[in-house]
């Protein structure tokens, strides 16, 4: 078996040789990964599932611990007096609106209340049967 260069990044080209050992060097001397590929293709096809999975294994990376996935769940702190004012109006004028409608209700609120309130029996009177 000859060996051939399979870096760890492209597995498209197995059958190309070792540059080195086309210039008649026996052994590369790059940081590539060097391995013998077997020569049926089977055994190449099975060789080149277990470097994918290996891999995959190398850059898998838990996508709850990215700082994007953090970023997205807290809001940045903003100083600026201008975009502090511009909170405080929005909360004024969210209370505006509901303190409007809640006052615009009132007097009808007023009126269930009594009805209500005539409608109970007293507990300051004794029934007699």
């Amino acid at each position: 078996m000859k060996q051939f260069l399979i870096p760890s990044c492209i597995y498209i080209i197995l059958t190309l040789v070792c540059v080195a050992t086309i210039y008649g060097q026996d052994e590369c001397s790059c940081s590539c990964v060097k391995t013998e590929i077997p020569e049926s293709k089977d055994e190449q096809e099975e060789l080149m599932e277990q470097e994918v999975e290996k891999i995959k294994e190398e850059l898998y990376v838990n996508k709850k611990s990215l700082s994007s996935n953090v970023r997205k769940k807290s809001s940045a702190d903003d100083e600026r007096p201008s975009a502090q004012n511009v909170g405080y109006m929005g909360v004024a004028m969210l209370g505006l609106a509901g303190g409007l409608i809640i006052f615009m209700d009132a007097n009808y609120i007023i009126q269930i209340g009594n009805m209500i309130y005539k409608k109970l029996p007293s507990f300051t009177t004794v029934r007699t049967n």
